[in-house]
């Protein structure tokens, strides 16, 4: 999908009133959206901040503009914790920066396109996938991507090694993942990741040779 500039901004800052949301209510607390027809579920929240107008006015905007590939999204705070604030979108840490966050929807708008045409229809369960380094653990993880297959958590695996990669995708394509092992969390199948990166960059450097294809309008009908 397209996702304009402009668009992603105004997702990023909806995103942040969240956040800001979870801060004013000054407990540890969070809110996960799980898809865009599923129940958010709020944890902890104050009754003030959970009746909060702008929060609502949040999710909304979320449930109808962010890319699919972006679920399930994760805002939460831990006032123990420095930044005290977590922003996560579909597994990818999202940055509390707003031009840095709209950066990253953008991105997942990019790879949306990608994702759609190997989706399978009707509704799928997503999985949480480990990649990383070793045995794999929590210590040597580039990332823990939740998507409904291994394809789609490489492809946001993209966005995590090239952030913004929507304005240069070229930069990805040289890209190798010596040592690098992909674990599914629930029953730790091991996926062949290299295998898996090698399609996504084809799939990406296809995107590109399309996006540079000259429009040719249609023949004129008499």
């Amino acid at each position: 999908m397209s996702l304009s500039r402009t668009a992603a901004e105004g997702l990023a800052h909806n995103i942040l009133q969240i956040a800001a949301a979870l801060e004013a209510g000054g407990v540890r607390s969070f809110v996960s959206l799980q898809g865009p027809d599923r129940a958010d579920l709020m944890g902890s929240l104050p009754e003030q901040a959970a009746m909060s107008v702008p929060l609502h006015l949040s999710l909304d905007m979320l449930r109808t503009g962010l890319p699919q590939i972006g679920w399930p999204v994760l805002v939460s705070h831990d006032p123990a914790q420095n930044p005290s604030v977590a922003v996560v979108l579909g597994g990818i840490p999202g940055h509390l920066s707003h031009d840095r966050l709209a950066d990253t929807l953008q991105d997942l708008a990019f790879l949306e396109d990608i994702a759609a045409a190997h989706r399978r229809s009707g509704p799928v369960e997503s999985t949480t996938y480990a990649i990383g380094t070793g045995a794999n653990n929590p210590g040597d993880r580039i990332a823990t991507i939740t998507a409904p297959s291994p394809r789609e958590a490489v492809l946001k695996l993209a966005a995590v090694i090239v952030p913004g990669l929507a304005q240069a995708p070229e930069v990805v394509l040289p890209v190798e993942l010596a040592g690098i092992t992909m674990r599914n969390l629930h029953d730790w199948q091991v996926h062949p990741v290299q295998d898996l990166w090698r399609w996504a960059k084809d799939e990406i450097r296809i995107s590109i040779e399309r996006a540079a294809e000259p429009l040719v309008d249609p023949e004129p009908e008499f």
